[in-house]
């Protein structure tokens, strides 16, 4: 999706290892990848996996999401691709997203893991698909995309493999 859409910065909700991390930033080194992780030792487990792999491109907040994201957010006027990989609770998806949804246009593209790793996270999804602001969604059941673009009729689309 990075590659194709090819932003200019990109958004991530949650480093883990930094493998997802990693695969936004090798597609270009003009791809600046700001990735948040709350916890300090996950984190510098993804700071030697970028740099075995020499990724320069990528800078990590170690901070929890709700208090890194207002701050990271006041930086931008567009959000162009944002990956919400580190909540799985509907409360703090939905306030991350609603915080992001102020910054979309209609060329940002926001992608959600596990939309269906619970119940709750199935509830969050629906509502995310619901938002009006949201014109198309595509659900490859382990994650969501959503796409902004206010000419599109609203279309969601289940693709099964």
């Amino acid at each position: 999706l990075v590659n194709y859409f090819q932003p200019s910065q990109v958004i991530e909700l949650g480093t883990s290892l930094g493998i997802s991390a990693a695969y936004m930033a090798s597609v270009s080194s003009k791809i600046n990848v700001i990735t948040i992780e709350e916890q300090q030792a996950i984190a510098e487990i993804a700071k030697e996996n970028f740099d075995k792999l020499e990724l320069k491109n990528i800078e990590q907040i170690i901070n929890n999401p709700d208090k890194a994201l207002p701050t990271l957010l006041n930086k931008y006027q567009i959000l162009d691709f944002v990956h919400f990989a580190g909540n799985n609770c509907k409360q703090a998806t939905l306030n991350h997203f609603n915080q992001c949804l102020e910054k979309a246009n209609g060329d940002s593209v926001f992608v959600f893991d596990n939309i269906y790793c619970s119940s709750e996270m199935k509830e969050t999804w629906e509502e995310i698909k619901n938002n009006n602001r949201v014109r198309v969604t595509v659900d490859l059941f382990f994650m969501g995309i959503v796409f902004f673009r206010q000419e599109q009729v609203k279309q969601h689309f289940v693709i099964k493999y």
